[in-house]
């Protein structure tokens, strides 16, 4: 007996090594739910006359998991949230159902949520213009963001879920909503919607507190933490909403010359639409420099001379807020990326039985700090051709070559003195490493 039990462990393990769960597909099918109620709230309301209608609504999510055969007791998951600019979009955007469907066949559980929608641009919430009416809706967005994470803090035990492992992923609106899901705290607040906080008419009760909307009866005493965020050309309203004491891992990707969420810091969703938004968002570049200021881990993906949505493409149709095509090029290296930041951060890809190696470069480069030229050396770079890219601090791309060899050398004489980042690609082999030149 102790041997056929012995067995059948050896083979489920050997199952779970073979498949590398975490880092490739592991599962040939999954399960896919759709329409699951995670809150209710009420929706915008139209305040041109400055009263309101009181519409609750039921906010819904889609879940993706792995088969039912996944005996993993705890499982990791990703709660992934689509772009729009706050007007446009649902969970069942072509790249949102990628990110899911990708997620669950790798192992993990994932959902792509809805979240409330809509403003006026002529006059939201008894107000003029849009800058008012934008805050509120990315306000609403958060609010829902939130009660989707208490959501499934409630429901770990029918989902399977470690309450410690729950990560998030945006692109545009989407990421805006899951950065300040991550690091706003209770006592941050949008003036544009405390201003609104204790009225009396309907008008009002779509806003409240951070949460004061949404939850489900039962789980507002969870809380909000959660282990990562992926953010795909994002942006915050506040670069003080990330303290050094929070940590929470972020991976950044975001196109040098989006015109649409800045990559810098300037006025977001001015595309077009006619809506002159006058506030400012800090864009990637400097989240990454105050994530880099206070110590916090994370990745920064800067695709030089690219825009909006970038492993879209096509024309941005301003109906849908949505490029014409998905995927393209960029599609890939996002998603690899995206995986292998999911890997670093998930406790259960350290455990036995799911324990593998990661398609990582063994490289050595010296000298660093260096000053004329760097030497690479690759201990296991497949023979094929590797593109080895330079980045200085502002995301700029200042070197770019393509090898196929064990060994470099690449010269970076006559660049300032400072941090860089080396960037080595080969197919599903990557080296991300930083640089000091003197």
């Amino acid at each position: 007996m102790k041997f056929v039990f012995t067995v059948i462990v050896l083979f489920f393990l050997c199952l779970q090594l073979s498949a590398q769960r975490f880092i490739e597909k592991t599962f040939d099918t999954i399960q896919v739910d759709t329409s699951i109620v995670y809150g209710r709230a009420d929706w915008w309301d139209d305040g041109n006359s400055g009263f309101g209608v009181y519409d609750t609504v039921d906010i819904t999510l889609d879940l993706y998991q792995p088969s039912v055969s996944d005996t993993m007791s705890k499982r990791p998951m990703v709660i992934a949230l689509f772009g729009g600019a706050f007007m446009k979009g649902s969970s069942e955007r072509p790249d949102i159902v990628a990110w899911c469907d990708s997620l669950a066949h790798y192992g993990y559980v994932a959902a792509a949520i809805n979240y409330r929608l809509g403003f006026n641009p002529a006059g939201s919430g008894g107000t003029t213009g849009p800058d008012v009416g934008l805050k509120r809706a990315a306000w609403r967005a958060i609010q829902d963001g939130r009660a989707a994470v208490r959501y499934f803090k409630a429901m770990h035990d029918t989902y399977n879920i470690d309450t410690t492992q729950i990560f998030l992923l945006g692109n545009s609106a989407g990421a805006i909503t899951a950065l300040h899901v991550g690091y706003m705290n209770l006592d941050d607040w949008l003036p544009e919607a405390g201003g609104y906080l204790y009225g009396t008419s309907a008008n009002n009760v779509d806003l409240g507190c951070l949460d004061c909307c949404t939850s489900l009866d039962g789980h507002w005493n969870h809380s909000v933490d959660v282990a990562g965020i992926i953010s795909l050309w994002g942006a915050t309203l506040d670069l003080a909403y990330f303290e050094e004491d929070e940590n929470i891992p972020v991976m950044l990707v975001h196109g040098t010359d989006d015109g649409i969420v800045p990559y810098d810091s300037g006025s977001p969703f001015n595309m077009g639409t006619g809506w002159d938004v006058t506030f400012t968002t800090h864009g990637s570049l400097p989240i990454h420099q105050r994530l880099d200021s206070i110590g916090t881990d994370h990745e920064f993906y800067p695709y030089q001379g690219e825009g909006h949505a970038l492993y879209s493409c096509g024309n941005f149709n301003l109906e849908t807020f949505e490029k014409d095509s998905f995927p393209c090029e960029h599609w890939e290296p996002v998603f690899n990326d995206g995986i292998d930041f999911l890997a670093e951060y998930n406790v259960y890809s350290d455990e036995p039985v799911s324990i593998y190696e990661k398609t990582k470069m063994s490289s050595t480069i010296y000298p660093n700090p260096a000053n004329q030229s760097v030497n690479i050396v690759f201990d296991n770079i497949p023979e094929k051709t590797c593109d080895i890219k330079l980045y200085d601090i502002t995301g700029k791309q200042v070197k770019s070559v393509s090898v196929k060899s064990e060994q470099t050398k690449l010269d970076i004489s006559g660049l300032s003195g400072g941090l860089y980042l080396l960037k080595i690609n080969q197919g599903a082999y990557h080296l991300n490493q930083k640089l000091i030149i003197e």
